[in-house]
């Protein structure tokens, strides 16, 4: 990586917990990500020496489970756009009854004076 610190943050208003958890480096991130692949891997590793007992007989196939979660996560996204075209409005859907179409007398719209 030229040019390129690990030790700064990727971003100013970074989460929270993202110190303590070493994710507010670029470096930190790739570590985290690399052991979500490695927990997920021993994972699907376990399923072939412990012995599954599922109640339907599709739940027996290897890493049934990882690809039957990759599959519900791309239908709800399906899903989700598919809702979002149906409930999707105009930009002016609100537009005379909003409150900043509303006309104001000349008098309303002067600065106030307040005592401080």
């Amino acid at each position: 990586m030229t040019g390129s610190s690990d030790k700064t943050t990727t971003n100013d208003k970074a989460l929270p917990g993202a110190m303590l958890l070493g994710i507010d480096t670029a470096r930190g991130g790739r570590i985290v990500t690399w052991l979500l692949v490695l927990i997920c891997i021993l994972l699907a590793a376990v399923e072939f020496v412990w012995p599954l007992h599922g109640y339907f007989e599709i739940e027996d196939q290897p890493v049934f489970y990882g690809w039957f979660g990759i599959l519900v996560c791309i239908a709800l996204a399906i899903f989700a756009r598919i809702i979002g075209a149906i409930l999707k409005r105009r930009e002016d859907y609100y537009g005379s009854l909003s409150v900043s179409a509303e006309e104001h007398p000349a008098f309303d719209l002067a600065q106030e004076k307040a005592d401080a």
